[in-house]
C-alpha cells in the first residue's frame, strides 16, 4: 500500500491477506482476527495510537506480510526476544522447509518495528520470502508482475494459513503461552 506499483514489495502481502480474510470469514474460529491494510510505518503508528489498549488486552500473536509473492526461500524476522508465541508458531511452520532464512530483529525494516517498539511491546513477526532490501528488484520497476507468480503466492497463502490453523488448533492446549505473551 506504501508503493502500490511494486508487486512483491507491496501487493503480495495485501493479496494474500485478502484471500486469508475470505478463508477466515468461512471458518469457525476461536479468536477474532484483525487484518490491517495500512501504509508502511505511518499506518501502524496511527492505528496503534488509537487502538493500543484494546489490542494489548486481546493480543495473542501477530504477523506482518512483506515481499511474499516471489519464489525466494520462506523467511521470518523474529521479535526482539525471539521467543514469543508469534515466534514459536512461525518457526514451527518455517522449520518444515530445508531452505529458509530466520533473521534477527536487528535486521528488521518493516512494520514489525512499530509493533515491537519498546513502549508498545506487541510481539509481531514478519513473514517474507526474499526479505525487503535483499533482492535486486527491491524498490525498482523490476518488482513487477513478472517477478511474482501465482504458484509462489499460493505457497505463501498456504504458509500463512497453516500458521492460523496451528494457532486455532492450540486454542486450549497453549493457553498458558497466550497468557504470558499478552502485553498488559
Amino acid at each position: 500500500i506504501c508503493h502500490p506499483s511494486l508487486a512483491n514489495n507491496e501487493l503480495s502481502g495485501p493479496t494474500i491477506l485478502a484471500y486469508l480474510s475470505k478463508y477466515l470469514n468461512k471458518k469457525k474460529t476461536n479468536y477474532s482476527y484483525r487484518i490491517l491494510f495500512v501504509p508502511e510505518t505511518i499506518g501502524p503508528i496511527t492505528y496503534l495510537s488509537k487502538k493500543i489498549n484494546i489490542i494489548k488486552r486481546n493480543f495473542v500473536a501477530g504477523f506482518t506480510l512483506s515481499c511474499i509473492g516471489d519464489n525466494g526461500n520462506f523467511s521470518i524476522v523474529e521479535t526482539p526476544n525471539a521467543n514469543s508465541y508469534s515466534d514459536k508458531i512461525a518457526k514451527q511452520q518455517i522449520n518444515k522447509y530445508k531452505k529458509k532464512n530466520i533473521y534477527k530483529f536487528t535486521e528488521s525494516g518493516s512494520d514489525e518495528r512499530q509493533f515491537n517498539y519498546p513502549s508498545i511491546n506487541l510481539p509481531v513477526v514478519t513473514i517474507t520470502r526474499s526479505k525487503f532490501g535483499n533482492y535486486k528488484e527491491y524498490h525498482t520497476s523490476a518488482d513487477n508482475l513478472n517477478f511474482i507468480s501465482p504458484k509462489s503466492l499460493g505457497q505463501s497463502y498456504q504458509f500463512v494459513k497453516n500458521i492460523i490453523d496451528k494457532i486455532e488448533d492450540n486454542y486450549n492446549k497453549d493457553y498458558r503461552i497466550f497468557a504470558t505473551t499478552k502485553c498488559e
